[in-house]
């Protein structure tokens, strides 16, 4: 909101606050061209979001960022449990070096994890995005990275 009166521009993006991750909006309020305030609107990240987002677009998520010496799924539409979190690349997305894809499995099946950096509107990383995929059996026998 600061950035927004003193810039009187929109900040969108994801925000880390006090009650964890959230994506939040605020945009400057002008009243005949004058900047009277600005008005915010934002909502939690957390699974009901995703399970909306994975309606619309048919495809598994989880948001993941850094707690204490490891990592937390703070939201996501399926389980994930931890020998799916690939921590290696976990910590190569927060220190922003990219995305990558990961070959993981559990008694579930084998999977490929896409995981890559969330950045807030700042433009600093606060969490990873998974994208765990199921691998169909004809994928099982190619060369995909572990």
């Amino acid at each position: 909101m600061v950035y927004t009166n003193e810039k009187r521009r929109p900040a969108i993006g994801l925000d880390r606050g006090r009650f964890g991750l959230g994506i939040r909006g605020v945009v400057p309020v002008l009243h005949r061209e004058v900047h009277i305030g600005s008005l915010e609107f934002g909502m939690a990240v957390n699974d009901q979001l995703l399970a909306a987002i994975k309606e619309h677009a048919d495809f598994d998520a989880a948001i993941v960022p850094p707690v204490d010496d490891g990592f937390q799924v703070i939201a996501g539409t399926r389980q994930m449990p931890a020998e799916l979190l690939p921590t290696a690349a976990l910590r190569q997305a927060l220190e922003q070096k990219g995305t990558t894809v990961v070959r993981s499995a559990n008694a579930g099946g084998e999977f490929l994890v896409h995981v890559a950096p969330l950045k807030d509107f700042a433009g600093n990383t606060v969490a990873a995005l998974l994208l765990p995929m199921t691998l169909p059996p004809v994928w099982r026998h190619c060369d995909v990275p572990s």
